[in-house]
Parts: structure tokens; sequence; C-alpha cells
């Protein structure tokens, strides 16, 4: 038996989760079999309500009693059906009723989710023609721009830009399908295009729809029949339309969507910041006065626009990720800033947060979270240096003991070279002269020696800075221990000051000391010539090693004081070159760090 007979009782199965049968339906009668299903209009349709009036006609809500739904029934106004004439007096292609019939028939032929389906094309007892179709609900998305308009709360909050423009998107897509079965809208704006209660987008009203190639050979409808402001000025003359006629209202809705400003009666220019550049572009094309300068169908509107969508899709998901690495940065440097700010473990934390603060801005370059965290950590550092940070600083500090190691090599044998001026000031008593030499020559060595290690220390250098400063004693032989030896101690112990750190600094200014007094406490126990007298005439110089006799003193002298004061200059050159160079690094990053507030780099 066929599927269509009425004479077996349908089996009503109740189960677990699914709702019982609707009570509207025909019931079963006492015999099991159902109830006489309605055939006629009156018995069929129970009125329910109006749902709006249109130029041709009105829809109302009825309950269709033969399935038990509402449905909306459209009706044609009686006066235009038995008018065959347009508004205005001028003659029409067809009458009222055969563009109502079109209507019905070109919207049921289109079998796409975002048009209306049509239900029965018929005529009612008072011989007036109608179609039902199905009862939609949401709000118009010219409701939705208005709400916009005035900024209403709830409606800013779900109606964002995004989800406005997926929402056109649909509406394209059902526009496309149209014009792919032959059928122009011809009347697309925001007030036909209807968003439903759970995500549906419906395009409306397409009671002036036509045909791209009509069917019976007929002219294609040439009437100006459109909304001003929305069609194109080729329908406005009542030109033979194409697909573009419609890519000009979509191009008008969809700058409307975007700037929340309704069109004139003739398009007025984008302003330069209304939207993206993107969007505007798109905007520009299709909305161009002259129809072979838009986008040929729209679809080719279409990928445009999913184009600027997957790059923002793109953004958004950058952002979200962005969100999440902030997040996770903020949580490590909370733990960073624990009891003890030098832990293991809270460089652990430093680490992880300046990892998650550089995967957050690289996804997103002003991120305002993740830019407090990375000010916050710079503007508390650790109390010791991370193992690395100490590590690199530690190569930098022999870097410059070894570049020291080199000059003092130099320096220290350089010392050999003063014997002409030596026996030209006359020699005395070799012996000191010959123990200056052999400490000089030693230094020499030693300095060198820190020179080609790798990583010379401590016990690397405190050797050489004790012999170093043994040699410049021994300098006290020539003009005694207080003419030359003390510039001479004080010179060679301040790179050794430099260099060493803690109790090491110490013990060379201790040995500079003591390489000064010693000559002194000799002579005043007799172990060591007197070498100065004073009297009348001031203070008489007598030297241990030397006569000091000619100009060859006097040259030695110079000579002496001048090495002392460039070997002097040389290595506070050194050090300030080294302090330059740290203050130009700091303020390099520095300005660095500044660029990444948006609010420094105007000044910056």
């Amino acid at each position: 038996m066929s599927g269509h007979d009425t004479e077996e009782s349908p089996t009503r199965v109740s189960a677990p989760g699914v709702p019982s049968p609707d009570p509207t339906l025909p019931d079963a009668g006492p015999t099991g079999k159902p109830r006489a299903i309605p055939q006629r209009f009156d018995d069929r349709y129970e009125l329910l309500g109006e749902l709006g009036r249109g130029g041709m006609g009105m829809i109302q809500t009825y309950l269709d009693q033969q399935l038990g739904r509402r449905i909306a029934l459209k009706t044609l106004h009686p006066q235009l059906q038995l008018d065959a004439t347009a508004p205005m007096g001028e003659p029409m292609e067809s009458s009222f009723v055969d563009r109502f019939i079109d209507e019905a028939r070109l919207q049921a032929q289109l079998e796409h989710p975002s048009v209306v389906p049509v239900y029965e094309l018929g005529v009612d007892p008072q011989q007036r023609i109608y179609f039902t179709m199905k009862r939609v609900r949401g709000i118009t998305l010219r409701a939705v721009l208005e709400q916009l308009a005035r900024s209403d709360r709830d409606t800013v909050a779900r109606w964002t830009r995004r989800r406005r423009l997926n929402a056109f998107t649909q509406v394209c897509l059902a526009v496309q399908f149209a014009h792919e079965h032959g059928v122009l809208h011809r009347d697309l704006k925001p007030a036909n295009v209807m968003l439903g209660e759970h995500g549906e987008v419906y395009v409306l009203d397409w009671g002036i729809a036509s045909r791209l190639v009509p069917l019976d050979g007929a002219r294609p409808r040439r009437d100006r029949a459109g909304t001003p402001g929305y069609m194109p000025p080729e329908q406005a003359r009542g030109d033979v339309l194409g697909p573009t006629a419609d890519v000009h209202a979509l191009g008008v809705m969809l700058r409307e969507l975007l700037t929340l400003e309704r069109p004139d009666e003739e398009p007025s220019p984008l302003a330069p910041d209304a939207m993206p550049p993107e969007l505007a572009a798109i905007c520009e094309r299709a909305t161009n006065t002259a129809p072979r300068e838009r986008h040929p169908s729209v679809q080719a509107m279409l990928d445009e626009l999913e184009r600027f969508l997957e790059g923002e899709r793109d953004s958004e998901r950058r952002a979200t990720m962005a969100e999440r690495h902030a997040a996770a940065a903020e949580a490590a440097v909370e733990r960073a800033a624990g009891d003890d700010p030098g832990s293991p473990a809270a460089l652990r934390a430093r680490r992880e947060a300046m990892a998650e603060i550089g995967r957050a801005l690289a996804l997103q370059p002003e991120h305002p979270a993740a830019m407090a965290s990375l000010l916050r950590l710079l503007s508390h550092p650790p109390t010791r240096l991370p193992p690395e940070a100490a590590e690199a600083l530690e190569q930098r500090r022999a870097a410059t003991r070894a570049w020291a190691g080199g000059v003092a090599s130099w320096a220290y044998g350089s010392v050999l070279g003063y014997w002409p001026l030596l026996w030209w000031a006359g020699v005395r008593e070799p012996v000191p002269l010959c123990i200056l030499s052999v400490l000089a020559v030693l230094s020499s060595l030693l300095a060198r020696r820190v020179a080609k290690h790798p990583r010379p220390g401590p016990n690397d250098i405190v050797p050489t800075m004790v012999v170093s400063s043994l040699l410049m004693g021994s300098t006290a032989a020539i003009f005694g221990p207080l003419v030359l030896t003390p510039t001479l101690v004080a010179v060679n112990a301040a790179p050794y000051a430099l260099i060493l750190r803690g109790w090491h600094r110490w013990l060379t200014a201790l040995v500079g000391a003591l390489v000064i007094v010693a000559p002194l406490l000799l002579m005043t126990v007799g172990a060591w010539p007197v070498t100065y007298a004073l009297g009348p005439e001031g203070m008489l110089v007598r030297p241990y090693g030397l006569e000091l006799s000619g100009h060859g003193a006097i040259t030695l002298l110079i000579v002496s004081s001048i090495a002392a004061v460039l070997t002097a200059m040389v290595s506070v050159a050194k050090v300030r070159h080294d302090l330059d160079q740290a203050q130009r690094a700091l303020e390099l990053y520095g300005w660095h760090f500044r660029q990444l507030l948006p609010s420094s780099r105007s000044s910056g």
C-alpha cells in the first residue's frame, strides 16, 4: 500500500526524551482510525493574526490544521487582483496577478536555506490568490542597524561587526544561488533580510524578482520598481538588468551595516576611515555607477569578502592565543615575585614569563597585559644574576683582564729600555738596578701569561700584581721612595683595583702601600741608605743606585714621569670606553623597551 494511504491507522509511540504528539494534530477517532484530514480552505486554515502589509499584499499568520503548524500566508490586495495596470497608470508587461504568481513560483523554486520555502499556491473562498510559506521568527537587519545606531547595549554586544558580516555572507550566498537559477531579486535591502532566533538568515520579499532569461521568450522586465538608495542607476532608469544590479544593492547594504549610515538618494563617497580599507574597496567597486566596473557576480564580491574575513579570523585566533600566553606570563611573574626573588625557582619563573611574553607580543605586538608583565619584570630585577647572565658577564670581564694583561706585559717590558738613561744619569750601585730589571722581566712574563689565558682569574692576576708592585717599589733606588715611586705604584695598582674584586682589591692597596713604606722603614732602622737630607736649602735627594748627575737625571725624571702619565691615561681610557659602551647599550635597551609602549613612540 502506498505511503499516502489514509486507511491504515498510524502507530504513535512515546519514548523518553521524545515529546508527545502535538495536540493540534487530528486525533484518532473512537474506532482507532484517523479523523478526516481537512481539505477545504476554511477547514484547514485558522487565522491567528497579521504579520505585515506591503505594496502588493498582506501577510498573515494561520494555523495549518492539516499538519498542525503555524504558517505565513500572503494574499494579493483585492484591488490589485482586478487591476491589470501598474501604479501611476503606466502599462505593465504583466498583471499584478501574474507578478504575484511569479513571486510564489520563483521563491518556491529557490530551494536554499536562506530562502523561505513556499508550501502552496491557491485561491481562497473569497477568490483571493494566495501562497503559503514557512513562518520565520526573528528581527530584520533594518531593526538591528537602527538599534546599533542608537547604541543599544544588548544589540551592540550581540551584533558585532564580525557577526553582521557573517550574516551578510549568507545573504550573498542566497542571492548567488538565485542568480545561478536565473532569478534576480531587484529589491535587496536591510528590511528584506530576516535574522532568525537560532542563527538563520532569510532573504525576504521576492515580489519584484524577475528572471534573468524569461522562460517564455518574452522580453525581460524593464519596470523601475525598487527601493531608492539601494537600486542601481540602471534600475531607476528602467534598463534591462543583470546580476550586477543585485551586486550594487549588496554593496550599499554592506556599507550600511559597517557604517550604520542609511544611504541617500545618491550614494555618498565613503569617509576615509569609516571601515577597513579592504571592505571600503569592496563597497566602492560594488556600488560603482557603471555596471561593468562592479564585481561581475555576487560570488566574485563574496570571494573578496571571504579573503578579508579569513584574515580577520586569523587575527582573532592570534588575539586569543596572545591572551592565553599573556595570562601564563602574568602567572609566572607572580611566581617570580615570591619570597626569594633570586632563588632558582624564581629565575625559572622569570624565564617562563619572558618566553610567554615573547609569544604574546609576537602574536599581538601591543598586547597590554603582556606589556604590563614585561615592564613589571624590568622594573623589579632579580637579586641575583641568572647563571647564563653571570656567565656572560664573567666572559666579558675575562676579556678585559686579558687585554689589561697584554698592555701590562708591554709596559713592564719597556722598563728595560730605561737602561741607557740610567747609565747617562750615572750608575752608583748596579745591584738594585739589576733587581729592577729582573722584576721587570718577571712582571712582563706573568702579565703575558694573563693575556694568553682564555679566562684569567685571581690566581693568575694576583702574582702579577705582587711582582709588578715590587717592581714599582724597586724604583726607590733611582730617586728615593718619595719622588717617583708613589706615582708609579699608584698607576700600577689602579688597573688591578679595577679588574680584581672583593678582598683582592684590598690586597692590591695593601701591597702598594707596603712597597712605599718598606724603604722608609728600612732607612729608619739603618738597613737602607738614607736617601733624603733636609736642610736650609730644602730637601737633598741622594739615591742609592744612581748618582743623578747632569742632564741625564733630569731626562730620566721627565721620561719616566711622562711614561707614568701615558700608562695611566691608557688604563683610564680603556675603562672609560667600556663604561661608555655599557651606558650606550643600556640607553639602546631602554629606548627599545620604551618603544614597546605606544605612548612613548611619538616622543622616542
